[in-house]
């Protein structure tokens, strides 16, 4: 992991604010989620921001199916002007390790 991976990671949980899941009602759940992308170095293209959202699906307090996406945007930084986009999607099963009404849930 680079250098620029640890700060951003370390950057995001510092600021990151505490979730505050709904435990009665609907059990759908959506978020945002922004970041910092950084490639390795030998890849020639220039760190940039990141940003998606997830949509889940809670089947018990501690079972959660989520999809998510994820675009950032960046540019090679050898040719001036070149356009060097990236972006994931995928499904995820999340695993509560905490009640839903705590005020911290971590996951797996």
């Amino acid at each position: 992991m680079s250098r620029h991976s640890w700060w951003s990671l370390a950057l995001v949980s510092v600021l990151a604010s505490p979730a505050f899941g709904q435990v009665g009602g609907t059990p759908w759940e959506l978020s945002g989620l922004a970041g910092l992308f950084s490639p390795d170095a030998r890849t020639r293209v220039e760190t940039g921001p990141a940003y998606g959202g997830t949509i889940g699906y809670r089947w018990q307090p501690w079972l959660v199916t989520e999809g998510y996406v994820l675009f950032a945007p960046s540019r090679v930084d050898t040719l001036p002007g070149q356009d060097a986009n990236f972006s994931t999607a995928g499904v995820d099963l999340r695993f509560n390790l905490l009640p839903g009404e705590s005020r911290v849930v971590p996951f797996v």
